[in-house]
């Protein structure tokens, strides 16, 4: 349920990003998901404050709270850089970039941290893969395809003028 939901909010996220974007540099969306996000966070914090002794943000010191407060700043630019893309780039090739961070943190955990990895999760890994080759040369084609498609119509305008 997680993945699932995790995919879907996403898919949501890019699709609002994409299109309500019109005229709103990224700093200005940055903004605006802020200040809709705070009331959510805010509303959290009495819940989590139930369970304050599980809870770091306070209790292990200054130099702690200022580093976790930190990791905001450093979650700025990754997200600024993602907004400026979604406008940008197609769905389907920011889709495709989105495999990597899952990737990066499969490939970390296999090789650096030696944790284990079942033959289904292997299989499972490998029709993702599969899939996001097929999905890659199906948007090469198809893109080859517009450019002779645009080609052939500039062709055809530039007889119709001379």
């Amino acid at each position: 349920w997680i993945s699932l939901t995790l995919a879907t909010s996403f898919t949501i996220y890019g699709y609002i990003k994409k299109t309500v974007r019109a005229g709103i540099n990224t700093m200005q969306t940055m903004t605006i998901e802020s200040v809709v996000l705070v009331p959510f966070a805010a509303a959290v914090l009495p819940w989590l404050r139930l369970d304050a002794g599980d809870l770091t943000f306070l209790s292990e010191g200054v130099q702690h709270t200022i580093l976790l407060a930190l990791i905001g700043l450093v979650r700025l630019l990754p997200r600024i850089w993602f907004g400026s893309a979604a406008v940008r780039l197609p769905f389907t090739t920011l889709g495709l970039l989105q495999f990597l961070a899952p990737i990066g943190q499969f490939i970390i955990g296999v090789f650096v941290f030696q944790e284990g990895v079942s033959q289904a999760r292997w299989i499972g890994f490998g029709i993702v893969w599969v899939a996001l080759v097929l999905i890659t040369i199906d948007s090469f084609r198809q893109a080859g395809r517009r450019r002779r498609i645009l080609r052939n119509e500039r062709a055809h305008d530039a007889g119709r003028v001379t």
